[in-house]
């Protein structure tokens, strides 16, 4: 007995993004991240009377948090080799280098994940250049951020 299609990428791949829309009907945009143009690519031929079955993708944060989960997983590798090549500059011994690689290294994992925490959901664009670049800077300067946030939590 074959098995029935389930949704997301393999689903889509072997049976078509119309006759996926006649089995699970059409897709939701989530109101909060507005019109996405990767679904855009799909023209809703599937009449509109197929009723919606939820999927296990509805609640699926690698499809909410896609970009800029990858922006910030970018900008960490960015900040790493900017922490290695700063260490590298000091003068003096090698212990002395690695201690302020890994003090380097920690601030900017602390960074990535406060900074995530605080604008995933307000972060709606495609991933960009100038987004790596955006999220490098405020990893770095994440203790500003963190306490306008705090203050206006306040």
């Amino acid at each position: 007995m074959p098995m029935p299609p389930r949704p997301g990428a393999v689903a889509m791949a072997t049976i078509g993004s119309v006759a996926m829309r006649r089995v699970y009907g059409p897709v939701e945009e989530d109101p909060q991240r507005g019109g996405r143009v990767f679904l855009a690519l799909f023209a809703l031929d599937a009449p509109q009377e197929a009723a919606a079955v939820s999927g296990p993708e509805d609640n699926d944060p690698l499809i909410r948090y896609g970009a800029p989960l990858a922006a910030v997983l970018i900008a960490v590798v960015v900040s790493v080799m900017i922490a290695a090549m700063l260490a590298g500059m000091l003068d003096g011994e090698y212990a002395t280098r690695a201690l302020v690689y890994t003090g380097l290294v920690l601030w900017v994992i602390a960074g990535a994940v406060v900074m995530f925490i605080l604008a995933h959901r307000s972060e709606g664009g495609r991933l960009s250049p100038g987004r790596v670049l955006l999220w490098t800077a405020t990893i770095w300067l994440w203790p500003v951020f963190a306490l306008l946030a705090w203050q206006r939590r306040r």
